[in-house]
């Protein structure tokens, strides 16, 4: 009797032992899928669905802005300091700065700046280590800060790996069709602007340059160019833009050791007031390391699909409120005062109250923005719109639009 319970026994722990077996390598299995289609986040530490090699990015990135660039100079462009000698130092140097206290401080001597001569106002990074910024945005910054906040916004694009990550809206797209489209599309994108935003803010305020710049920035683009409310964006509009970028630069002004890259920088990336790092342990493939990738690679993707249905029900919600408001003006006339003004009286046929009412009057040479304030249902009203070089008072053709709502 005691002889076969010790058989059955040792018949239960060689089964338990196969069973532990099975699950160690179907575990030691998952892993090993996980570690091909996902990667540790640098700013979070939590694993996210992108791939993680890094050099191998570098390369192919590097590969193809180097293409480009050979296009552009074969054919007679100009780059860099022959575009603008003392503009391309102030980037050189800013970036230099920037780099220091970011995510890829041991790549350093990787990361170049690249100076176009394209008049639009746009920067943007393709994943590997070069900067790429147009003379037009160069021209339209008014300091060494706001061009700080440029650079560490497009940094802080690859330290989060959005470029990698576009894999992940791919496969979301896939899986959740039924929020699919437009809006959904281009709220994915815009919370990697967020996330780019607040990432590239705090790598500023760590590069001894001032937080508060960005949101300068955007604030007078807010006032030259309005905020075009009733669009889906990929990007944050600007008013939104720019009091977000005041609270993040609000919050992070901390860490600044003005004119001097903070020594504490590293540190402070690790665990700061917008994010701490995940400290949940790593456990090893077979031990539970394939099931934990799988589930940590799982949440963040939901975590992403979740963050962009509500950015694109926002998004959808107020473009509906602009549309609904543009259909209930009536334009009763349009008088010019000069050349650079006019002024337009409309009727509000809503029957919405309004606490202030923008709008943009759009002319071939310019956009002019003005506000009506609040505006009651019924109310006529009137309202100037003024800009130097707008040539709104001329005579020729314009186009009134709804700017935003509040």
């Amino acid at each position: 009797m005691r002889l076969g319970k010790l058989m059955s026994g040792v018949a239960l722990a060689v089964l338990l032992a196969g069973c532990a077996e099975q699950l160690a390598g179907l575990d030691q299995s998952l892993y090993g899928v996980a570690n091909q289609i996902s990667s540790k986040d640098r700013v979070t530490g939590s694993r996210v669905l992108a791939s993680g090699d890094r050099a191998a990015q570098i390369a192919e990135s590097n590969a193809a802005m180097d293409q480009e660039i050979a296009k552009l100079t074969t054919s007679g462009g100009k780059l860099n300091a022959q575009v603008d000698a003392a503009g391309y130092a102030r980037l050189v140097a800013i970036t230099q700065r920037i780099i220091a206290v970011s995510h890829f401080a041991e790549e350093a001597s990787q990361w170049k700046v690249v100076l176009l001569p394209d008049d639009d106002f746009n920067a943007f990074v393709n994943g590997g280590s070069y900067v790429m910024v147009n003379k037009g945005l160069l021209d339209a910054v008014k300091s060494d800060d706001e061009i700080a906040a440029v650079i560490g916004h497009e940094v802080g694009h690859v330290a989060a790996n959005h470029v990698g990550r576009q894999q992940a809206y791919q496969i979301v797209s896939l899986l959740d069709r039924k929020n699919g489209g437009e809006a959904f599309d281009q709220s994915f994108t815009l919370a990697q602007e967020q996330q780019a935003d607040q990432i590239g803010i705090l790598y500023a305020a760590l590069a001894g340059y001032d937080p508060m710049a960005a949101s300068n920035l955007w604030s007078r683009l807010y006032a030259q160019q309005g905020q075009y409310a009733g669009r889906i964006s990929s990007h944050p509009l600007n008013g939104d833009r720019a009091a977000s970028t005041k609270q993040l630069g609000q919050q992070v002004a901390q860490y600044r050791v003005a004119g001097r890259v903070n020594p504490q920088a590293q540190d402070i990336l690790v665990n700061n007031v917008l994010w701490q790092r995940n400290a949940l342990p790593e456990l090893a493939a077979g031990q539970g390391g394939g099931l934990m990738a799988v589930a940590q690679t799982a949440w963040t993707t939901y975590q992403e699909r979740e963050t962009a249905k509500g950015l694109a029900e926002a998004q959808t919600a107020r473009a509906a409120q602009v549309k609904a408001v543009q259909s209930a003006l009536t334009v009763n006339s349009i008088d010019a005062v000069d050349a650079d003004t006019a002024v337009v009286r409309m009727t509000y046929t809503g029957t919405v109250p309004l606490a202030e009412l923008r709008l943009a009057l759009q002319t071939p040479k310019a956009r002019v923005i003005a506000s009506a304030g609040a505006v009651s249902p019924g109310q006529t009203f009137d309202v100037t719109f003024a800009k130097a070089g707008s040539g709104i008072g001329e005579g020729g053709k314009v186009a009134l639009s709804v700017d935003e709502v509040r």
